[in-house]
């Protein structure tokens, strides 16, 4: 009711006794409060039905039903199955939950392997090129329009796709090998020739470098592969960044962006990415248009590379969910 609160409202049940005395008696009480209680006398009554607890109720149960009985675990494994519980599958019934006696689940994809050491750029041998004359553009389109499929992975200035700004594309379609391509309006109408091709177009959180290329005029065509949502299929209970995906499936740590954006570069080691990563001091701040622009093009080539394999690991893995991939996640992405 309004205007009494609790412990107006303790003090009227505790002089009436009840609501509906209450109510009966409210010539006994002046002013607002009298006014009140009249006015939202059935507000009143409908508040005490809702508060009261009903121990009443008919229920036709006895005490030997509520007793615990044995768990169907086949009747449980089915229903996690269906929804594809499976981290609720292992918790309860442990690794072995996915075995023959168990028709009725699908089968998961095989456990990434783990290995007992993570290759880096310095160890695997590499050709990464860097486009930044008309002659190696016109061999880099030339080679793209080619292909039947290839990587692509954009450098841009922000992690926010509407203020990003470009500053480069990076292709793969060969193991090891990859191509950076600096990025100026003088190339749009090629990048846009290249990228709206029929060739599949192989990325790792395609969303972001989608939206980019969008803000910059360049639409994407053709059929999509995300690496990132292909391992989502694959492996749901895994993290899926780049750098967990490539050390879990290739066994492979590439260069992280922190570890050359922002660094001082010593005139003999800045076009080598490993050894300006070695030499790059901690900053909070990542100032990627200030990179030496042949370390930026190794390390956008190694991450256009690294999909590049990450996509031929994860291809395989996709079976029975290939169509929930190709028709359903992809074709989402903006």
């Amino acid at each position: 009711v309004p205007g009494i609160g609790p412990k107006t409202a303790q003090k009227l049940i505790a002089d009436f006794g009840s609501v509906e005395n209450l109510l009966a008696n409210l010539s006994s009480l002046k002013g607002k409060q009298k006014e009140n209680l009249e006015t939202y006398a059935e507000q009143a009554i409908l508040s005490k039905d809702l508060a009261t607890i009903i121990i009443d109720a008919p229920i036709e149960v006895t005490w030997a039903d509520l007793a615990l009985s044995p768990r169907d675990d086949q009747a449980v494994k089915d229903i996690f199955t269906e929804f594809e519980f499976r981290t609720l599958t292992k918790r309860l019934f442990g690794e072995s939950a996915n075995t023959a006696d168990t028709p009725s689940e699908t089968s998961e994809a095989a456990p990434a392997p783990v290995f007992s050491h993570l290759k880096t750029i310095a160890e695997v041998p590499h050709t990464y090129h860097l486009a930044d004359t008309p002659e190696k553009q016109a061999e880099l389109f030339a080679q793209l329009a080619k292909q039947e499929r290839f990587c692509f992975d954009i450098e841009s200035t922000s992690l926010d796709r509407f203020a990003a700004k470009l500053l480069g594309v990076a292709f793969s379609w060969t193991d090891y090998e990859g191509w950076y391509l600096p990025y100026s309006e003088a190339l749009l109408p090629v990048l846009r020739q290249a990228l709206s091709s029929p060739a599949e177009k192989i990325g790792h959180n395609l969303k972001y470098d989608l939206c980019v290329l969008h803000q910059h005029g360049i639409e994407v065509t053709g059929p999509i592969f995300d690496s990132m949502l292909a391992h989502g299929l694959a492996f749901p209970d895994q993290r899926h960044t780049m750098d967990y995906v490539s050390e879990t499936m290739l066994g492979y740590t590439p260069v992280k962006l922190i570890d050359i954006a922002n660094a001082a570069p010593s005139p003999a080691a800045s076009d080598d990415l490993f050894a300006f990563a070695e030499t790059k001091k901690a900053s909070k701040e990542l100032d990627i248009a200030s990179i030496p622009l042949a370390t930026l093009a190794e390390y956008a080539a190694e991450d256009a590379d690294v999909t590049w394999q990450i996509a031929g690991k994860l291809r395989p893995l996709l079976d029975d969910q290939e169509h929930v991939f190709s028709n359903i996640e992809c074709p989402l992405l903006p």
